[in-house]
C-alpha cells in the first residue's frame, strides 16, 4: 500500500484546545484523538475554537493521532 492508501478522513468536533496548534477532537464514532493543524492551516490557528466541526486525516497505523486538514464552515440560517 502506498502512503496515500494508508490515510483516511473522518469528521469530528473540537472538544479541547491544548495549544493553538494542538487540539483534542471527538470523531463521529465518539473516539477522542489528539490532532495538530496541517501546515497550510497554522496561520489560521486563531480561527479554530472548541465546538468547531473539522475534517481529520488519520493514518491506519496510528489511530490515536490525526491531522486537521479542513474546518467545516457553519451555515448561517436564512432570514426573511
Amino acid at each position: 500500500m502506498t502512503q496515500e492508501e494508508e490515510k483516511f478522513s473522518l469528521e469530528g468536533k473540537i472538544v479541547k484546545m491544548v495549544t493553538a496548534e494542538h487540539v483534542k477532537v471527538e470523531l463521529v464514532n465518539k473516539k477522542i484523538v489528539e490532532c495538530h493543524l496541517a501546515k497550510r492551516l497554522k496561520r489560521y490557528s486563531s480561527y479554530f475554537l472548541e465546538g468547531d466541526r473539522v475534517i481529520v486525516e488519520m493514518n491506519l497505523y496510528d489511530l490515536n493521532k490525526g491531522k486537521i486538514i479542513e474546518r467545516i464552515k457553519k451555515t448561517q440560517p436564512v432570514t426573511g
